[in-house]
C-alpha cells in the first residue's frame, strides 16, 4: 500500500498527454517518504523577497517512478539517422542542397522506398511547412523528379480565421506558436510519418530572438512533445554560417545552441571539399545521442528539376570534414604514395571498399581523406553488384565480379601484406600522421602522381613604426 495517499489522490486524475508508443502505468502510485503532519515553522532569517508556499497546495509535483517505466527501443524513420517521435536538424550553408535533400527524404517516405543504405523506410504521409520555395514551380517539380507520391504530401500554408468584425476570413502566416493548428493538421493525416519545417527560422515568429536559448527552447520543446505524441519524425532545416573557426559542425548552426540541443539527431549537408568542381556533396552525421554513429553518404544533384543521386557510403562525420578543412593538406609525397599503394592493392581485381579502407589505415597508415583523394585521382570506380550489398572498388577497365564470385574476387594476392614497391616506406605515409593534417584538403598539388613546383614564400614587409 502506498505511504503517500495525499499525493496519490492529487495525481490520480493526472490527464497529461502521453506518447502513443509509451505507457507509464505507475505514475500515479508514488510510495515516497511521508510528508510531516504539520508544515515547518517559518524561518525568521529568510529573505523577505522569497515567495511563500500557499497554505492549500494548488501545485503538485508530477513524478514517475522509473521502475514503472517499461523500456522500449527507439523507432527510426531512417535507421540511426532520423528517429520517429523526435526532432532532427538538417543543417547546411545556403545553396548546399538542404531543401533538395529534404525533397528526396519526402519522396522515399511517401512511397516506402528503401533508403540508399538498403534499410527499411516506413511509408506514410508528409506534412510540409515551406517558407522559401513556391509550391507550383519549385516544390512540386522537385518531388516529381524524386518520384514522390505527391498525393501524400500536404503543405500547411497558414492560418485562416475570422476578422475582428466577423465578416471576412483572413489568412496569416503560421508560426510554431500555432501548435494547435499543427496538431489539427496531424489529426487530419493519421498516417503521417514526417513533418518538415523549412527553414525553421521562418517559423519562429517576429517576437522570438533566434539567438536566445530560452526563447528558442520555448518553441521547440512543445514541438518535440507533439512529435512524441503522434510518433512522427520532425525535420527542421537550419542554415549554418558561411565562415568561422569552429571545429565542431553543430556549433556552426545559425542562432542559439538550442537548435542542436533540442534535436536528438543532426545531419549536415555540405559540398565535398575534395571535389574541385563542387558537384559532389556529402550527407554527414553530427550529433546523435539516441543511437550509434552512422556512416555518411556522398551524392550529387542532377537534372532539371534537380534531384538527388546517391553515391557511396563514407565513414566520416561532419566534425571530421570541418576539422579537415581547417588543416593544411597532406604533402605531395603522401598523396603520391597513397595513389601508388591503392593502385597496387587493386591491381589483382576489384575488392570490397571496406577491406581496402581498413587495410590502408591498418597496414599503410593512410588517412581516409588521403585515400579518397587517391581514389578520385586514379579514377577508381565504385559500384554495388548486388543491391542491397557491399560496395566494391576497381581500377578503370577491370570487370566487376559476379555476385557468386564475390568471395573469390576479394581474395586478392596482396591482401594482408604491403605491396613490394612500398615495403621500404615508414609506417606513417609521407611522415605525416592524421593529427598533423593528413585528413585535410590539399591546396598545393593538382596531381598526386607528379611532382609539384613549390613557390617560395615571400615574407611580408614590416610596417614602419608610426612617428610619435
Amino acid at each position: 500500500m502506498s505511504t503517500t495517499p495525499h499525493i496519490d489522490a492529487l495525481l490520480a486524475d493526472d490527464a497529461r498527454p502521453r506518447p502513443a508508443h509509451a505507457e507509464y502505468p505507475g505514475d500515479h502510485t508514488l510510495p515516497l517518504r511521508p510528508r510531516s503532519a504539520s508544515p515547518p515553522p517559518p524561518n525568521p532569517d529568510a529573505p523577505s523577497g522569497l515567495a511563500r508556499a500557499p497554505s492549500a497546495p494548488d501545485r503538485v509535483p508530477r513524478l514517475i517512478r522509473l521502475s514503472d517505466v517499461a523500456p522500449v527501443d527507439v523507432s527510426w524513420l531512417w535507421q540511426d539517422k532520423i528517429p520517429l517521435g523526435r526532432i532532427t536538424v538538417l543543417a547546411g550553408k545556403p545553396g548546399d542542397g538542404k531543401s533538395i535533400t529534404a525533397a528526396e527524404i519526402t519522396a522515399r517516405v511517401t512511397c516506402g522506398r528503401d533508403w540508399p543504405d538498403g534499410s527499411y523506410c516506413p511509408s506514410g504521409s508528409v506534412l510540409l511547412l515551406s517558407a522559401e520555395d513556391a509550391l507550383d514551380d519549385t516544390i512540386r517539380p522537385r518531388l516529381d523528379a524524386a518520384r514522390a507520391d505527391v498525393s501524400r504530401v500536404v503543405a500547411l500554408q497558414g492560418v485562416r480565421h475570422l476578422s475582428d468584425d466577423g465578416g471576412n476570413k483572413v489568412d496569416r502566416v503560421i508560426t510554431l506558436a500555432d501548435l494547435d493548428i499543427i496538431e489539427e493538421s496531424l489529426k487530419e493525416m493519421p498516417d503521417c510519418k514526417l513533418v518538415i519545417v523549412d527553414p525553421i527560422g521562418s517559423y519562429l515568429g517576429g517576437g522570438t530572438d533566434s539567438h536566445r536559448d530560452n526563447e528558442v527552447r520555448a518553441l521547440l520543446a512543445p514541438l518535440g512533445q507533439l512529435a512524441s505524441k503522434y510518433n512522427v519524425a520532425v525535420i527542421c532545416v537550419c542554415h549554418t554560417r558561411k565562415g568561422g573557426a569552429t571545429t565542431h559542425a553543430d556549433d556552426a548552426i545559425l542562432g542559439s545552441v538550442a537548435f542542436s540541443g533540442i534535436a536528438r539527431s543532426v545531419l549536415h549537408v555540405m559540398n565535398d571539399p575534395d571535389d574541385p568542381e563542387k558537384r559532389r556533396k556529402l550527407l554527414l552525421p553530427g550529433k546523435c545521442n539516441i543511437g550509434p554513429r552512422s556512416p555518411g553518404w556522398t551524392f550529387t544533384v542532377e537534372g532539371g528539376p534537380p534531384h538527388v543521386v546517391w553515391g557511396e557510403r563514407v565513414d566520416q562525420t561532419a566534425d571530421d570534414a570541418v576539422q579537415a578543412a581547417a588543416k593544411p593538406g597532406p604533402p605531395p609525397a603522401a598523396k603520391r604514395e597513397a595513389a601508388e599503394w591503392l593502385k597496387a592493392a587493386l591491381q589483382g581485381g576489384p575488392r570490397l571498399a571496406k577491406d581496402v579502407q581498413d587495410e590502408a589505415k591498418a597496414k599503410a597508415d593512410i588517412a581516409p581523406a588521403t585515400l579518397r583523394r587517391a581514389q578520385k585521382d586514379l579514377g577508381v570506380e565504385v559500384d554495388r553488384p548486388k543491391n542491397p550489398g557491399p560496395w566494391w572498388w576497381r581500377l578503370p577497365g577491370q570487370k566487376w565480379p559476379q555476385v557468386a564470385d564475390a568471395q573469390e574476387a576479394n581474395a586478392h594476392p596482396s591482401q594482408g601484406r604491403e605491396p613490394e614497391h612500398l615495403e621500404h616506406l615508414p609506417e606513417t605515409v609521407g611522415g605525416v600522421d592524421d593529427s598533423q593534417g593528413a585528413d585535410a584538403p590539399d591546396a598545393q598539388d593538382s596531381s598526386p602522381l607528379s611532382p609539384v613546383e613549390h613557390v617560395p614564400h615571400k615574407p611580408k614587409r614590416k610596417r614602419k613604426a608610426a612617428a610619435k
